[in-house]
């Protein structure tokens, strides 16, 4: 009985020690290659960042990397950075300084979106600016309302939502425009999204909303229990 013993005894301390053979030689390796990462980069005001707060970063064709802050668009090549900033001729530029989002479509062109709901689309190459959101059929059909998210599908359109729980698709080439209005009571729309089959989904604090491809209307999936009151 008590040899028995003796050899559990053993075999559990030979498998102990297996085990921390195994755990130091990982912690050697982890550590080892964490010595040959690359250091990160601290990008502030003194390499030319014009202002602290970044919403959002998006990297063109060309391998630049574009910020959009508070005090303009920004451009850097690693080493510099060029700010564009509304200009105080007529020659098109950026609407404005205080920006929100940034996107990049599949001509490579960047749009830029602004807190004053503006929409500009900036082709990096030429470093020319188009005054999207004041084009006439834009002012005209979809006036001052406040734009919440954006989105572009599969096919390159663009999908915006607004405060007044007005959905539009446009399509960029032709300017064509397609208007939803959706009964909510609550107009916080958070995201966009396309399935595999290409359907649009939209979603707020109610629920989901699916376009419909037979009809062309949103059909409504609330939630159980309201998200307010959860």
């Amino acid at each position: 009985m008590n040899s028995v013993l003796i050899y559990y005894r053993q075999v559990v301390f030979v498998l102990i020690l297996f085990l921390l053979t195994l755990i130091t030689k990982n912690t050697v390796s982890v550590y080892g290659q964490a010595s040959t990462l690359p250091q990160p980069e601290v990008i502030t005001s003194k390499q030319g960042l014009p202002q602290a707060f970044v919403p959002a970063i998006v990297q063109d064709q060309q391998g630049f990397i574009w910020m959009a802050t508070r005090d303009g668009l920004c451009r850097y090549d690693g080493k510099n950075f060029k700010v564009f900033q509304p200009t105080t001729d007529s020659t098109p530029g950026i609407s404005s300084a205080s920006l929100s989002a940034l996107s990049l479509d599949k001509q490579g062109r960047i749009w830029v979106f602004s807190d004053l709901n503006d929409i500009d689309i900036l082709d990096p190459l030429q470093e020319k600016f188009i005054n999207f959101s004041r084009e006439p059929f834009f002012k005209r059909q979809l006036g001052q309302d406040v734009i919440q998210t954006h989105y572009f599908d599969q096919k390159g359109q663009l999908w915006l939502s607004f405060r007044s729980s007005k959905i539009a698709c446009i399509d960029p080439a032709t300017r064509h425009l397609r208007q939803y209005q959706l009964r909510s009571s609550y107009s916080d729309y958070s995201a966009f999204a396309q399935d595999k089959q290409g359907t649009i989904w939209l979603s707020n604090r109610e629920g989901l909303y699916r376009l419909d491809p037979l009809t062309d209307q949103f059909i409504k999936y609330p939630f159980p229990i309201m998200m307010s009151e959860a």
